[in-house]
């Protein structure tokens, strides 16, 4: 008996506000943000698992260096393995520690709760030990692995991709990767993509 397993990446720029890319704050400015520039996106699922990788570069367009905080809007379903950045031209490793759900990303009143919203109930928050100089890249890569949702013989995974709150320039690119494998026959793989403002 053939078992119908049916794979949903949801796929979006600038249309959805809901769970998207991690954000750079300034963390002494509240409703300052580092500009996002790439977006890498690599899953690997293996029947119902998903690792997830992703990597956002962000750009500080200013003169002066930057106390940077990153925020990462986790899936309910997900937890964090691996955190890495670069910044000042050297790459660092990090280990993950939880942070209690209610922590504010920076100060505090209408801009925060802005991204509050946009981070959603799972956020990850990580602060960035050095300065992030002016006129400079910060590279984050996260790595994340995710029980999928299963119901009557479907698995959905899901990154949605809506920025649109946090900035309106477009990236200067942005990829997508999905690889899959499962001991099941697959007898459909449905693509969602919503593609707007590109």
């Amino acid at each position: 008996m053939k078992i119908f397993l049916q794979f949903i990446s949801l796929f979006t720029l600038f249309t959805i506000s809901i769970f998207a890319n991690g954000v750079a704050a300034n963390k002494e400015q509240s409703g300052s943000y580092l500009l996002l520039q790439k977006s890498n996106v690599s899953v690997y699922v293996d029947n119902q698992i998903a690792v997830t990788t992703t990597q956002q570069t962000f750009y500080n367009a200013s003169e002066d260096s930057v106390q940077a905080k990153y925020a990462f809007p986790m899936p309910e379903n997900a937890s964090a393995i691996e955190l890495k950045y670069f910044v000042n031209g050297l790459w660092h490793n990090t280990k993950i520690k939880g942070q209690p759900q209610g922590s504010s990303i920076v100060g505090g009143g209408e801009t925060d709760a802005v991204l509050k919203a946009y981070l959603g109930n799972t956020p990850l928050y990580f602060d960035i030990e050095q300065k992030v100089a002016g006129d400079s890249v910060l590279i984050v890569q996260l790595k994340y692995v995710e029980l999928l949702t299963y119901n009557s013989g479907e698995v959905y995974y899901t990154y949605p991709n809506d920025y649109s709150e946090i900035q309106s320039e477009p990236l200067d690119e942005q990829t997508f990767q999905l690889a899959l494998e499962s001991e099941r026959t697959i007898e459909n793989i449905e693509l969602t993509s919503h593609i707007t403002n590109t």
